[in-house]
């Protein structure tokens, strides 16, 4: 029985530290980056006053540049890059769906197309692909979800001699199992879920500024 019990837990405690993790890691992104935002935006103020007070033309630029910083809310991206996302023709909804894709496009710019957007991994160029790819991440959506719903279709999904077994256990170690297999099916749910959500978003930011679109 103690033997069951330790192989229970090393299959926990691994997906445990992962899932706490990784929501400290986004929280972290999400924390930082709206502490970035303010900070850029009091550069911002300070060095309008002072250019105010100086007539500094440098201070100015500072200004704007750390101004477009603030609200686009990055530090990766370029001025060019980021006064195009700010004078789309709807910079509310392009800035906050790039917000969400930015680890897939990336912005471009030219004289004759101000605000382009282009797939960071070239293979979603093709359609067969991108649709490939969101083939799997449905695929493994409904694995995730039906990994989670186990604890409740034991009877139905598993072996006899296996539910059979654990009738025999201790109502710890199947609340332990049955935590765990929902811990690794929501993980997974969540995160092909989330995945295909962002390559949704990316398409369209795309697609809406293609060559021909109006900007």
């Amino acid at each position: 029985m103690e033997e069951i019990f330790q192989f229970i837990v090393k299959l926990i405690v691994p997906i445990v530290m992962a899932v706490i993790a990784l929501c400290s890691v986004l929280k972290g992104k999400l924390s930082t980056a709206q502490k970035r935002s303010l900070e850029y935006e009091r550069i911002s103020k300070l060095s309008y006053d002072l250019y105010k007070n100086h007539n500094d033309e440098s201070l100015k630029k500072i200004s704007e540049d750390f101004g477009y910083a603030a609200i686009t809310k990055d530090n990766f991206l370029t001025p060019e890059q980021r006064k195009a996302l700010v004078k789309s023709v709807e910079p509310t909804k392009d800035l906050e769906k790039f917000l969400k894709a930015k680890d897939l496009v990336e912005i471009h710019t030219s004289p004759l197309k101000p605000l382009a957007f282009k797939w960071k991994n070239k293979k979603f160029n093709s359609n067969v692909k991108y649709y490939i790819s969101q083939a799997i991440r449905g695929f493994l959506y409904f694995i995730g979800g039906a990994i989670a719903s186990l604890p409740l279709t034991y009877d139905q999904v598993m072996p006899v001699y296996i539910t059979q077994r654990l009738v025999k256990q201790p109502d710890y170690i199947v609340v332990l199992l049955g935590g765990y297999f929902f811990a690794l099916g929501f993980g997974i749910a969540y995160f092909s879920l989330s995945s295909g959500v962002k390559l949704v978003i990316a398409k369209e930011l795309i697609e809406k500024h293609q060559d021909g679109h109006k900007n």
